[in-house]
Formats: structure tokens, C-alpha cells, sequence
């Protein structure tokens, strides 16, 4: 995926100041970020509800290689959540390993996604 220093960043003062305009800022950068690499393929990740994210054009398959698909995006979206919020919300992140779990609808546990809603709340 895009490499680290790419990374979408958080305005550490503005975190300070006001917390929703700066999450709505760093969402936006994030969508930015997912955007850049393979024209969006991983956008699908940011889709809060889980019917509307599996029912997205993007949502990779329950195949082998689509669930492996699966995984490479929602660890890329995880990815870039640790690095932002790790000195912030350490024991959120700690809670949302990586798996290849699958869940009631044969798709892997939205990880990355679930870990960017507890963030979020």
C-alpha cells in the first residue's frame, strides 16, 4: 500500500481544540489516502455499516483471493489508524487485533473498520 510517511496525519492541535472538526479533517485525509492507491480499492473499509460495506462495489469477494483481499485492506486501514491514534487511544488499538476470523457472512472481521467506529465513538 502507500508507504509511511504518506500516512494521513493528525493536527495535534487542533485534536486538542476541537475534537470532531479534527476527526471529520483526518477522515477526510484518510479517504484521500485510501484513494491513492489502486484508484480506491480500499475505500470500502470506511463504510461504517455492515450491509452497506458488503453491498459496496469495491467489497472484495468471499473467494480465497478476495478474502485475502480482505485482509490486506483492512490491515492498510489499520495500519494507519495505529499510526495516528497509538499515543491517543492505546488501549482501543489493543483491542482490535488483526484476524482472519470470518464473520456471519463469510467476510473477514471487519478489524480495521471496527477499530476506526471505536475510535470514532
Amino acid at each position: 500500500m502507500n508507504s509511511n510517511k504518506f500516512l494521513p496525519e493528525l493536527d495535534i492541535k487542533a485534536f486538542v481544540r476541537n475534537l470532531k472538526t479534527v476527526w471529520i479533517l483526518y477522515l477526510d485525509k484518510l479517504t484521500a489516502w485510501l484513494w491513492q492507491d489502486k484508484e480506491g480499492s480500499a475505500r470500502w473499509t470506511l463504510i461504517l455499516d455492515d450491509a452497506l460495506r458488503r453491498a459496496s462495489v469495491n467489497h472484495p469477494t468471499r473467494t480465497v483471493p478476495g478474502l485475502k483481499t480482505q485482509v490486506i485492506h483492512q490491515s492498510s486501514l489499520k495500519h494507519a489508524l495505529v499510526h495516528t491514534f497509538a499515543p491517543h487511544y492505546p488501549t482501543i488499538i489493543s483491542l482490535h487485533p488483526n484476524t482472519e476470523a470470518l464473520d456471519a457472512s463469510g467476510n473477514i472481521v471487519p478489524f480495521g473498520t471496527n477499530l476506526l467506529r471505536a475510535i470514532g465513538i
